[in-house]
C-alpha cells in the first residue's frame, strides 16, 4: 500500500534463480524478524507506535509460549 500511495516504481523482475542472485534481506527466524519489526522506523511511522508495540508484545508472548514446549523433533533427538 505504501508503494502505491507514494507512486513508487517496482524493481525489475528477477530472471532465473533469485536465491543465487540476491542475498536474503529477510530474517530467517521468528525472534530476528520480531526484533527487526520492533526496531523498524517504517512500521512505527506507517502503522503507528501503539500498533507496533502491541503487535510485537503479542508475538513475543507467542514465542515464549512455543519455547516452553518440547517439539517432537527435539524429543526424538535427545532420547
Amino acid at each position: 500500500m505504501y508503494g502505491i500511495e507514494n507512486s513508487l516504481d517496482a524493481p525489475p523482475p528477477v530472471v532465473r534463480d533469485a536465491y543465487k542472485q540476491h542475498e536474503s534481506e529477510l530474517p530467517n527466524n521468528w525472534p530476528d524478524a520480531l526484533e527487526r519489526f520492533s526496531q523498524s522506523a517504517f512500521i512505527r511511522d506507517y502503522l503507528g507506535e501503539e500498533f507496533q508495540r502491541i503487535f510485537a508484545s503479542t508475538k513475543q508472548q507467542e514465542i515464549t509460549g512455543f519455547d516452553k514446549h518440547v517439539t517432537p523433533m527435539e524429543y526424538q533427538a535427545y532420547l
